[in-house]
């Protein structure tokens, strides 16, 4: 029951219907709400579903509720223990798919069935991010010098202190976390451009500090895709806002933070502006900001920045490995297919 999520089945509800296809919406009324079993079965009974398309959850989450002869659906949106498991991949029946835009990594680290998933790119709507011009009065509100739309709003300290409730950590393993924590934070104001590539070095160098040889394959999993991968990232966009908010700070120039949670921050409360409606609220602001922010370590493809391109906004990046890998990684399979190497040679 995410805001993001929510746009995202909407958008791609329509998208259904526009096709022809009839669809029914499941959705939480609140972020502490869970459905229960006889309201999915009642929309079953009722609708006859011939799929079921879920965001971020498998079949084998929901046992005994979706019907086993009905195809389901899972779009792998974000990088959760969940998800990127051994357990997943093989939990997945024959009536089972998948969409991701890292199918690699689930098909050869996580026994996701390669015949079974698609690869799925980012798309946007420009019928509702159209580049046409809004009034002036609708723009006047969101005029700024620098904008950027996110609830990465905790402090990576606060971060770390809610993942070792969450993942119920003990002594050794909170250690653990602790150093991973303390050099990943060092390498980013040191490194800045690298800091985020190999991040299981960061674990490696965490354990060997604390004298632990090796953790199961399951522990090893929830500690890098539910510690230090969104520790990562949330420290790569908090540490380029801190860049864009010093340079505010010392030419008098503006900088709106929009998303939950910015109010609270010890650094950029004062740039907090609030909740940022999708649609043409958000339209407004990409049209209406001069220098609209893009700050994701695994790489700038994001809906948003599609949303924002075809509303004709002006988009500053923060530099990825991931951004510019294209050009030798076509030289490179370029090079192999010419100059055919056998094994070994």
């Amino acid at each position: 029951h995410t805001v993001y999520l929510q746009y995202c089945i909407r958008d791609l509800a329509a998208s259904f219907e526009a096709k022809g296809a009839r669809t029914r919406i499941l959705m939480e009324e609140a972020d502490h709400h869970k459905l229960s079993a006889i309201t999915y079965l009642q929309v079953f009974r009722e609708f006859r579903p011939d799929m079921v398309f879920i965001i971020d959850h498998h079949r084998s989450e929901y046992k005994n509720i979706v019907p086993e002869n009905v195809p389901y659906v899972c779009w792998v949106q974000d990088l959760l223990p969940n998800l990127y498991c051994r357990q997943a991949g093989e939990s997945l029946g024959p009536m089972d798919f998948y969409i991701t835009s890292d199918f690699q990594t689930l098909v050869t680290r996580h026994a996701y069935p390669a015949s079974q998933g698609l690869s799925w790119n980012t798309v946007t709507d420009h019928r509702l991010y159209s580049n046409e011009r809004l009034p002036d009065e609708e723009l006047a509100p969101y005029r700024c010098d620098f904008s950027y739309v996110s609830n990465q709003s905790r402090s990576p300290a606060e971060f770390l202190a809610e993942r070792m409730v969450s993942l119920k950590a003990d002594s050794m393993i909170c250690r653990v976390m602790t150093l991973a924590y303390e050099d990943l934070l060092q390498s980013i104001l040191l490194e800045p451009r690298s800091a985020c590539g190999a991040i299981k070095e960061y674990l490696n160098r965490a354990m060997e500090r604390v004298g632990i040889s090796s953790l199961s394959q399951p522990v090893e999993d929830t500690l890098l895709t539910g510690f230090l991968y969104p520790l990562s990232e949330l420290m790569f966009r908090q540490n380029a806002l801190e860049w864009v908010a010093d340079y505010c700070d010392r030419t008098g120039r503006t900088l709106h933070l929009y998303g939950n949670g910015w109010d609270r921050h010890p650094r950029f409360s004062k740039y907090a502006r609030g909740f940022m409606e999708n649609g043409r609220p958000l339209r407004a602001l990409h049209q209406a900001s001069k220098v609209n922010l893009q700050i994701i370590a695994t790489g700038a493809m994001h809906q948003r920045l599609l949303d924002g391109l075809a509303a004709g906004g002006f988009f500053l990046l923060r530099y990825t490995p991931t951004d510019v890998i294209q050009e030798p990684a076509e030289h490179l399979i370029e090079v192999v297919d010419r100059m055919r190497p056998e094994d070994g040679r």
